[in-house]
């Protein structure tokens, strides 16, 4: 059976169903694949298109139930200093987008709204949301980093950005290299 239909010279949903499959390789995704599939509410994954310019996948907090996906680029993680610790695949990416989806849309944990400006209470209780946010998402990263032998386990206090990487969506290897 084809498994991609009229899809199956389509780039991108090749990419995102190899994603998938790469982070569900021996429960390294904890279930989260799914658990979203079995909601009554799909989620959907877009391709992103660079749409924001700056190669960052996002799972969108607007009640649309969508993630923007960028399946060329993955990240690269910086200590405090800026020396680069190592790089995460497009694929590991999407899980943790995933796991914000899976926060929000199964644990019921919500971003608090904010004015512009944002109030002082309001900054608290974002400050407050994404430390309880970090320790919902990081742990899931640590246990997938474990099972996928090429993915970097990113510290406490690292700084992740975009960055583009050759060889396909379970590439670890920057462009630059």
């Amino acid at each position: 059976m084809d498994r991609f239909g009229e899809y199956r010279n389509n780039q991108f949903i090749k990419d995102a169903f190899e994603a998938l499959d790469y982070i569900q390789t021996d429960g390294a995704d904890e279930g989260k694949v799914e658990d979203l599939a079995g909601l009554e509410e799909k989620v959907y994954i877009e391709e992103g298109f660079g749409a924001a310019g700056d190669g960052q996948s996002r799972w969108l907090t607007d009640g649309c139930q969508r993630l923007i996906f960028e399946s060329n680029y993955g990240a690269e993680i910086k200590d405090e200093a800026g020396k680069i610790l190592g790089h995460n695949s497009a694929a590991f990416v999407l899980l943790h987008e995933l796991a914000h989806a899976k926060k929000e849309l199964i644990d019921n944990i919500h971003p608090p709204k904010l004015d512009k400006p944002p109030t002082p209470e309001q900054i608290k209780a974002y400050r407050e949301w994404q430390a309880r946010e970090e320790g919902i998402v990081r742990p899931s990263e640590n246990v997938a980093a474990k099972v996928l032998k090429n993915e970097f386990d990113r510290p406490v206090g690292s700084i992740t950005k975009p960055k583009k990487m050759t060889g396909g969506v379970t590439s670890t290897t920057p462009q630059d290299r």
